[in-house]
């Protein structure tokens, strides 16, 4: 079977995400084009794209490196949110319809009701409500290209983790689910600017989280 660019960007995101390849270690081309039964263009193709987006470093004469994620890379990625997503919603909530508001607000309802002590693996939710409604609003596709290398950074099992530790205390749990609702609401009262700074709120109580359950920290 010959697997075209997208498939092999994405099987070897995969790994990566997963920590199937460690960090600093380095890819052999060869071996992945006979693994995959494919040529090597698509595998090279592959690995620019990569590199562009921060998985790998492509050193010539040395090779393909898989760089790390760390505690400081998502300690940046988080920074970065809080000051980019706060912008959006004083950016673009003012355009965004009060029916569409109104659809994400019953939607976030709906989830504390039905999921009110739900375990997923804390993350980033740029591209999943209400996150989404702002990106979709975005006209800025250098900001919404960000945001999407960001999100899928932040899928990867950092090399350096410890055992993963339980979710924080419950209150504080429900307190990130609930803010969803809160700064929707704020916006359907059109107070962006206290929106903006319970999004801020909102992303830094997931940061804990995150840093909690991946580094122990």
């Amino acid at each position: 079977m010959i697997y075209k660019k997208e498939m092999v960007y994405n099987e070897l995101l995969r790994r990566i995400s997963a920590g199937e390849y460690l960090a600093q270690s380095y890819l052999d081309e060869q071996a992945i084009a006979a693994e995959l039964s494919t040529s090597r263009t698509p595998i090279r193709e592959a690995f620019m794209e990569l590199a562009k987006e921060g998985y790998i470093e492509i050193i010539p004469k040395r090779g393909i490196i898989v760089l790390p994620f760390s505690y400081q890379d998502a300690a940046d990625i988080f920074e970065a949110r809080s000051l980019i997503e706060p912008w959006l919603i004083m950016t673009y909530g003012p355009e965004i319809p009060r029916e569409d508001l109104e659809a994400e607000y019953s939607l976030i309802r709906q989830e504390i009701a039905a999921y009110p002590d739900r375990r997923d693996r804390p993350g980033v939710s740029i591209f999943h409500h209400p996150h989404s409604l702002f990106a979709k609003h975005c006209t800025n596709q250098l900001i919404l290209s960000i945001l999407r290398n960001m999100e899928k950074q932040c899928r990867r099992t950092p090399n350096e983790r410890p055992i993963l530790k339980a979710f924080r205390d419950e209150p504080d749990r429900q307190d990130l689910i609930r803010s969803h609702e809160v700064f929707v609401d704020l916006m359907l009262e059109g107070r962006f600017e206290d929106a903006a700074a319970e999004m801020k709120r909102h992303i830094a109580i997931g940061r804990d989280e995150y840093m909690e359950y991946w580094f122990g920290i």
